[in-house]
C-alpha cells in the first residue's frame, strides 16, 4: 500500500471544511454498524458486579475509582454480545476491563516502555495463569488474579478446541503487546502494509475477543472448519477493520498524550496509529490523513464481504454455528464503533458533541519522532 496523495485522498468532506482549526471525523456508523445497536438487557446488572470486582482486586481510590467507570468497558461486552446470558457477559466485562487495563500499563510504565526484558517477564507472569495446576494465590499481582478467575469461568463452559484456541489467541496477543513497546521505539514501517502486518495488529485485540464468542454462545466448531481459509480472512479482515476503527478514534488522544511525554522528557517513541502513519510518511495534513483511513476502511469493507460470500458449506448443524461465529464477528465491530462513542476514553467530556458533529480540533503537522505536537482542544 503506497502512501502517496494521489493513491488516497477521496476528500468527502469538502464541503464541511469551513473551518481550518477543525477537522471532521470519518463517518464510522456504515454498513451493518449503521443500524442502532442492541444492547444486552444484563448491561446494568453487570456493569456493577464487575465494577466491584475491579475495584476490589485493583484496590481503587474514589479518584481511580471514578474515572476507571467512566471508561464503560462493560458497555463494550453488551453491545458486542446483546444476547449473552448474564453469567457470560460479565465474563466477558471481566475480560474487557483486564484488557484495557493491562494494555494500558504498557504506555504508563516507563520502566517497560524502555526495558523489554522488564515487559516480557511481565507479560510471563500473566500467562502463568494456564499453567496446569495454579491457583489464585500464586498469582503475582491483582490484574493476574483477574485474568486467572476468567480463565476459570471460561475452561469449563467450553470445547478442548475452544479452549486451545483460547490459550494460543491470548498468548499471541499478550506476547504482541511486549512486541509492541519494541517496535513503537524503533518503528520501521516503509508502507501501511508492514504496518497493518506488524504486532500491532495482534496486539489490537480483536482475535482474542473473537475467540469468547465461541464461550458466550456455546458453540462447538471443528478445528477444520475455525482454520480454513475463509473463515481466517474473514477473522484478519475484522482484526483490520476493528484496526483502523480503533486508530481514527484513538488518534485524538494518543497525540495528546505523546505531547504530554515528550514535555516530560519520557522517550521518543512514535505514535503507533494508521492517522500518524498518513501523515508522516504520507505526507498528508490531517484532514487528508483521516480521509485516506476512512477510504482504506471502505476497501476493507468491501473485502469484507466478498470473503463473507466465500465461506462454504459443511452441513446444516456446523453452517448455523458458523453464522452464529460470523455474527458475533460483527458484533465485536459494532460494540467497538458504538462504545467509542460512550467512552471517556478518547474525548473526555466532550464524546457525545464530537459523536454528534464528528469535529476535533486540528493539530500541527506530524512530526518525525513524538515530541513538539500541537494541543488538543474541542
Amino acid at each position: 500500500m503506497p502512501l502517496s496523495k494521489e493513491s488516497h485522498l477521496i476528500n468527502r468532506h469538502a464541503e464541511e471544511h469551513d473551518d481550518p482549526d477543525y477537522i471532521i471525523l470519518p463517518d464510522l456508523f456504515k454498513h451493518f454498524i449503521a443500524p442502532e445497536a442492541p444492547i444486552n438487557p444484563h448491561s446494568s446488572a453487570i456493569r456493577h458486579k464487575v465494577e466491584a470486582i475491579m475495584m476490589q482486586e485493583l484496590l481503587l481510590s474514589p479518584t481511580q475509582y471514578s474515572r476507571h467507570i467512566a471508561n464503560s468497558y462493560t458497555a463494550f461486552s453488551a453491545y458486542a454480545f446483546p444476547d449473552a446470558s448474564a453469567a457470560k457477559l460479565k465474563t466477558v466485562a471481566l475480560w474487557l476491563n483486564w484488557v484495557f487495563d493491562w494494555h494500558d500499563q504498557f504506555d504508563d510504565i516507563h520502566e517497560w516502555t524502555s526495558h523489554h526484558d522488564a515487559a516480557n517477564t511481565h507479560v510471563e507472569n500473566m500467562l502463568a495463569v494456564f499453567e496446569p495446576n495454579s491457583f489464585l494465590s500464586d498469582m503475582e499481582t491483582p490484574l493476574a488474579r483477574i485474568y486467572w478467575m476468567i480463565w476459570q469461568d471460561v475452561q469449563k463452559q467450553t470445547s478442548k478446541g475452544a479452549r486451545d484456541r483460547y490459550i494460543q489467541r491470548q498468548t499471541d496477543f499478550c506476547n504482541a503487546i511486549a512486541s509492541e513497546v519494541q517496535i513503537s521505539a524503533c518503528p520501521d514501517f516503509s508502507s501501511l502494509q508492514t504496518y497493518l502486518l506488524s504486532p500491532r495488529r495482534a496486539a489490537i485485540g480483536i482475535q482474542p475477543l473473537l475467540n469468547l464468542t465461541e464461550y458466550v454462545y456455546d458453540l462447538d466448531l471443528p478445528d477444520h472448519v475455525l482454520s480454513h481459509d475463509s473463515i481466517r480472512s474473514l477473522e484478519m479482515l475484522a482484526t483490520e477493520i476493528a484496526l483502523l476503527q480503533n486508530d481514527i478514534v484513538s488518534y485524538h488522544k494518543e497525540h495528546i498524550s505523546a505531547r504530554a511525554k515528550a514535555e516530560a522528557k519520557e522517550g521518543g517513541r512514535q505514535i503507533l496509529n494508521t492517522v500518524a502513519l498518513l501523515r508522516r510518511q504520507g505526507e498528508l495534513g490531517e484532514q487528508e490523513a483521516y480521509d485516506a483511513a476512512e477510504v482504506l476502511l471502505e476497501e476493507l469493507f468491501a473485502k469484507y464481504y466478498v470473503a463473507r460470500g466465500r465461506v462454504p458449506c459443511w452441513g446444516r448443524e456446523v453452517d448455523a454455528q458458523v453464522q452464529t461465529y460470523v455474527r458475533g464477528m460483527e458484533g465485536v465491530l459494532v460494540a467497538n464503533v458504538n462504545w467509542s462513542f460512550i467512552t471517556s476514553r478518547y474525548f473526555g467530556e466532550c464524546v457525545q458533541k464530537v459523536r454528534e458533529t464528528r469535529r476535533v480540533k486540528a493539530f500541527a503537522p506530524e512530526p518525525p519522532l513524538v515530541g513538539d505536537v500541537g494541543l488538543c482542544e474541542y
